[in-house]
């Protein structure tokens, strides 16, 4: 609940430190007093606009302050924890400074917060009614929302969001495949017609060196058995080979060897001639192996020379051709999967409806069982109003595609005479009438509301006497509840206060205040008596106000 609220230099405001007890406060003052700005002020401090008016004429800078207490208050709490913004007291201090450019800073527990911090910090707060959030009650959704907040419908709602959210996904999943179907098949097509084409090759790691290496043997094999055989008659020449002359010098060493040691130079010398003999048998296996075959080496011509176009086609080295086959296989591979993958994805669009709609259908039913009731108690309270002949009634529609907030589309219907046909709220009900409509829904729905604060702005526009004295009555039942603020003109209203602040603008000529003070109960009498409407307060108009005070305070015991 909002403990206290701290002005400076606020439009007119000098300076103001007003502390709010639970239960409710009145503000009330002459008109043009400036009971507005405290409203300024506030939404100010919760992270309206700003606005360069808002400094006071001659000073350089405003500045808010609203102090929180947040004992029970855990949707407040673990906003402040989740932005590790939380204080060790469950205490929230708000402060707010404007320039006079415009231009803001806000903190929150003393750290720099942006605005959007600020107004989602705001919103777990405070609930602000006036003529502007009294015409948000004419949106279908603003409506649909009231039915579920008293409804208790969080449990339901929460699975049809969930719901709501996967079978989206799927859908956005399907549709981006789907999108991409067309170049999907044009890919296909060109990666195909590439895969049959290199296939033809019939190329993989290493195939191409050893086809350069074979069609080069081939093609100078005539000069290779050449010099094969030449090389082979070198070694093996009867008288004259280099192997008969070494088996003669081989002779001669051992012969000298019976007359000096040179054992280790003959085993070194039979090594060398034992490998000049298994060079002159590895010469004469591969001259029997090499052969011309002209019909090979055409055959490997054409395989080379298909393998160089392609490589030229595709701008690839020779070498790195099977690398593009491989590629172009693995992406035709991936692309008709892709193709089961659309499958899959409409029967799981399919699973994740049929799920939503099982839940949106429990949350309708729901719905449509406690509309009924809703409005009775709405209309019990609208008849305490004043506003007896008033009917209220749900008109119920099913939205053409799933939403996150439910499959129903519901709007009240609204009549405000006997004998007069019920059309939608938003076409017939005037200012004063959604006034009340607002108040009455508050009424009903108080306990429901998470929000630990409400602030009312002339709920009682266009009312007097006895209908004024019922507003001041629902007030205080959901003061019971909640800390309510209501800017009041209605002396009715404003005796049912459990606090009254008194709004008040002074001028000295040269410059104007406006001044706020706590009022005790003879200030309280007093302008009680005042807004009663007799210019001087009278016996009479005193003696009325303190019964009035005395009255309300006793029905509320």
């Amino acid at each position: 609940m909002l403990v206290s609220l701290t002005i400076r230099n606020f439009v007119l405001v000098e300076y103001a430190e007003l502390s709010v007890k639970q239960g409710l406060t009145v503000l009330t003052g002459e008109t043009g007093a400036g009971k507005s700005l405290l409203l300024d002020a506030l939404g100010a401090v919760l992270g309206d606009k700003a606005q360069p008016f808002w400094v006071r004429p001659q000073t350089d800078k405003a500045e808010v302050s609203a102090e929180f207490a947040l004992h029970n208050h855990t949707n407040t709490m673990a906003w402040l924890d989740e932005h590790d913004l939380a204080s060790d007291d469950a205490q929230c201090l708000i402060r707010r400074v404007i320039n006079q450019d415009g231009r803001s800073k806000a903190y929150i527990n003393g750290t720099s917060v942006t605005l959007t911090q600020l107004r989602q910090l705001a919103e777990t707060l405070i609930e602000l009614h006036s003529q502007h959030e009294h015409h948000a009650l004419l949106q279908a959704s603003t409506q649909l929302q009231l039915l579920d907040t008293w409804s208790q419908n969080d449990a339901l709602k929460q699975p049809v969001r969930h719901a709501y959210q996967q079978w989206q996904q799927a859908v956005q999943a399907r549709d981006k495949c789907l999108a991409s179907e067309q170049q999907r098949q044009e890919r296909i097509n060109l990666l195909s017609f590439q895969a049959e084409e290199l296939s033809s090759i019939n190329i993989c790691e290493g195939d191409y060196e050893q086809l350069s290496a074979e069609h080069l043997r081939l093609a100078h094999a005539q000069e290779i058995i050449q010099g094969l055989q030449q090389t082979q008659s070198l070694l093996e020449n009867d008288r004259t080979g280099v192997i008969a002359q070494l088996t003669q010098g081989l002779k001669q060493l051992e012969h000298i060897a019976q007359h000096d040691d040179i054992s280790s130079l003959i085993a070194q010398y039979q090594a060398t001639l034992t490998e000049l003999m298994d060079i002159q048998d590895q010469l004469h296996q591969r001259s029997r192996r090499c052969v011309i075959d002209d019909g090979r080496l055409t055959l490997l011509e054409e395989q080379l020379g298909d393998i160089h176009r392609l490589a030229k086609k595709y701008f690839v080295a020779p070498e790195t051709l099977w690398q593009k086959v491989a590629a172009v296989q693995s992406e035709l591979g991936e692309l008709q999967q892709q193709g089961e993958t659309i499958e899959q994805l409409n029967t799981l669009c399919v699973t994740a409806l049929q799920t939503y709609q099982q839940a949106a259908e429990a949350l309708s039913e729901q719905r449509q069982q406690k509309a009924p009731l809703f409005t009775e108690l709405v209309m019990q309270q609208l008849h305490e109003l004043g506003m007896t002949h008033s009917q209220l009634a749900w008109q119920f529609t099913t939205h053409e595609q799933p939403q996150a907030n439910g499959q129903d589309g519901a709007e009240l219907y609204f009549s405000a005479n006997p004998g007069q046909s019920l059309y939608p709220m938003s076409k017939v009900a005037s200012g004063g009438e959604l006034a009340r409509i607002s108040l009455a829904i508050e009424v009903c729905v108080a306990e429901q509301i998470a929000l630990p604060t409400l602030v009312f702005d002339e709920v009682d526009v266009g009312v007097g006497g006895g209908i004024a004295d019922s507003i001041g009555q629902k007030l205080a039942s959901i003061a019971k509840h909640k800390q309510v603020l209501c800017i009041t003109h209605q002396a009715q209203v404003a005796a049912w206060g459990d606090q009254h602040w008194h709004i008040a603008k002074q001028t000295d000529g040269a410059q104007t205040i406006t001044q706020v003070n706590a009022l005790d109960t003879a200030a309280r009498v007093q302008e009680l008596a005042r807004m009663l409407g007799t210019q001087d307060n009278t016996q009479e108009t005193i003696a009325h106000a303190q019964q009035m005070l005395t009255r309300a305070l006793n029905k509320k015991l």
